[in-house]
């Protein structure tokens, strides 16, 4: 997990690899992270291109039940190899979106140089996704860029410009198609901003309002 927290993504996607054939817990899971962190890699040889391809065609096959249920990990990491056929083979920021998921931007946050690399590689996709026609998935992926800008943002002390940005991903709402938990994890993503500030009351509310 360090190296993905350190963005050495090749590095981490042998780790993800390692995973892959010796963990017991979710085969499924593991493949898109693969999958996720090849797709961070800025030039992608032909063969990463191909490896890509075959864990987000294969990932969905080792989904588990257990006591008759679905692990909701596995159900997101599905519906993301979905996506990635669905948006011409690309995905936006995967291995962000999962650090997130897994609580690991307070880690970023301890150093500068990592939270402020993670903030550039965001602010890159953001204005790509500006500058291009918007697609059926576009509200998505806007949302969930400014869900990790504001990530960033409260990170390196700047609440007030990551409330702007969780407001503008609240102002989504009826435009997401898919990524309905960007909504929630916004929401509580402003509850912590306001907990930072001092304001537990504001923040109790927020979680209160947003059951």
């Amino acid at each position: 997990m360090q190296q993905t927290v350190n963005q050495n993504w090749r590095e981490a996607s042998h780790f993800a690899n390692r995973l892959i054939q010796d963990s017991r817990w979710s085969k499924t899971i593991y493949s898109y992270q693969k999958g996720a962190l090849l797709l961070m890699i800025k030039n992608p040889t032909a063969e990463d291109k191909r490896e890509i391809e075959s864990l987000m065609r294969n990932a969905p096959q080792w989904k588990q039940r257990i006591a008759g249920k679905s692990l909701p990990m596995e159900k997101f990491a599905v519906k993301k190899t979905e996506r990635f056929f669905a948006q011409k083979k690309t995905l936006l920021l995967p291995a962000l979106e999962l650090l997130f998921l897994w609580n690991l931007f307070k880690v970023l946050g301890k150093k500068w140089a990592l939270v402020e690399s993670v903030y550039k590689l965001v602010e890159e996709a953001l204005v790509e996704l500006n500058r291009q026609p918007a697609t059926e998935f576009d509200a998505d992926n806007k949302g969930l860029a400014l869900l990790l800008k504001a990530a960033c943002l409260r990170q390196m002390g700047t609440p007030l410009q990551a409330e702007e940005c969780l407001k503008s991903v609240l102002a989504l709402e009826k435009s997401i198609k898919e990524d309905n938990y960007l909504i929630p994890y916004s929401v509580v993503e402003m509850a912590l901003l306001q907990k930072d500030q001092g304001y537990k009351d504001k923040a109790i509310q927020l979680l209160e309002d947003a059951k």
